[in-house]
């Protein structure tokens, strides 16, 4: 297997003086991918999930890496945690003909750093794909728990806060959603507002999982990818890829709340000030879909996690977002732009 430390990334845009960058290699597998590292934390150790996805090419597969790898960073600071953030991708290919040895060669490549990177399940991957990673390597966590269920708990709390701050209630009653993204995470957040939500419109860009999805919650109203952005739903909830908040899909919003699971939802932070400015609480996604790495490392750091213990550090969500809050109706400022000041001001 090919493993080589990649220099000279200046002039790529999300570019952030990273502190690593690994070009993982292994032609007879079409395995290929990267391992980046956004900064090193305590005891040289960074966390950051692995992501299998059909990337369009390699300079795709290495952006992606190079943006995740800092929100998890931005991420974990926010949560009160002093590890590093980090991510890996690999890059699908059309047909994976041994998955089990396909997944146990990457995992060469995450014990190549000894420990310093510690990765679990992302998109593209199965929790049976962590168990076969983690027989491998003491480098895999997530086989213990679920962090999506967590994932979904922590965005309950934070939207709690925003219909608190937008409707002067906490409660779900009533009120009306749009969820993009019919994955895990999604799913998670509609299992969590399916008995008190008056309307959820939800939309994938695989049917199947529309169709899933429906089976599972009969009252949602599957609609067409394009319309779940012009709906009149009180909250939006981006819980698909990132980057999906641009200058084109941020005017066809009419909701009052962006929350949602995706990472990295803004294309920019000017998407913030116009969402601030079309008067739209916009929750900072590294601040509110933290409780999967919450959860991820309560099993790290325990020889048994702990669902009391992970529910009362996610608690940390809400303090989080309700300072934001504050803050930015005091200065008038955009949520995501305050956001980024308090991260200044942890990890510089």
């Amino acid at each position: 297997m090919k493993i080589v430390e990649l220099e000279n990334l200046k002039s790529l845009s999300k570019y952030d003086n990273h502190q690593l960058v690994l070009f993982f290699e292994d032609s007879a597998l079409q395995l290929k991918g990267y391992i980046v590292i956004h900064r090193f934390g305590e005891k040289k150790r960074a966390f950051g999930a692995t992501r299998l996805w059909a990337y369009q090419n390699q300079e795709q597969a290495l952006t992606d890496a190079l943006l995740l790898s800092k929100t998890m960073s931005y991420k974990l600071a926010m949560a009160g945690y002093k590890y590093g953030g980090a991510k890996a991708v690999i890059i699908r290919p059309k047909i994976i003909i041994n998955r089990p040895k396909f997944l146990q060669t990457y995992v060469q490549a995450v014990d190549e750093l000894a420990g310093k990177f510690i990765t679990g399940q992302d998109v593209g991957l199965l929790m049976d794909d962590v168990k076969i990673m983690k027989a491998k390597s003491k480098n895999i966590v997530g086989t213990k728990i679920d962090p999506v269920k967590y994932t979904a708990i922590g965005l309950f709390i934070a939207l709690e806060v925003c219909l608190n701050e937008i409707f002067g209630s906490k409660s779900v009653q009533g009120r009306s959603f749009a969820v993009q993204g019919l994955g895990n995470i999604g799913q998670g957040l509609i299992r969590n507002i399916y008995s008190g939500a008056k309307t959820i419109y939800a939309t994938d860009i695989n049917p199947e999982r529309c169709k899933a999805a429906k089976k599972m919650f009969s009252n949602i109203k599957i609609v067409e990818p394009a319309a779940i952005y012009r709906l009149p739903a009180d909250v939006f909830s981006p819980c698909a890829l990132g980057g999906i908040l641009n200058k084109s899909s941020v005017e066809k919003l009419r909701c009052k709340i962006v929350l949602g699971g995706a990472n990295s939802q803004l294309s920019d932070d000017s998407i913030g000030i116009k969402l601030h400015q079309k008067g739209i609480l916009y929750a900072p996604d590294y601040v509110v879909n933290a409780g999967g790495v919450i959860s991820i490392i309560d099993e790290f750091e325990h020889s048994q996690p702990k669902p009391s213990r992970i529910i009362k550090r996610l608690q940390v969500i809400k303090k989080n977002l309700k300072n934001i809050i504050d803050i930015s109706k005091k200065n008038n400022q955009p949520t995501n732009l305050i956001a980024g000041k308090l991260i200044k001001k942890i990890i510089g």
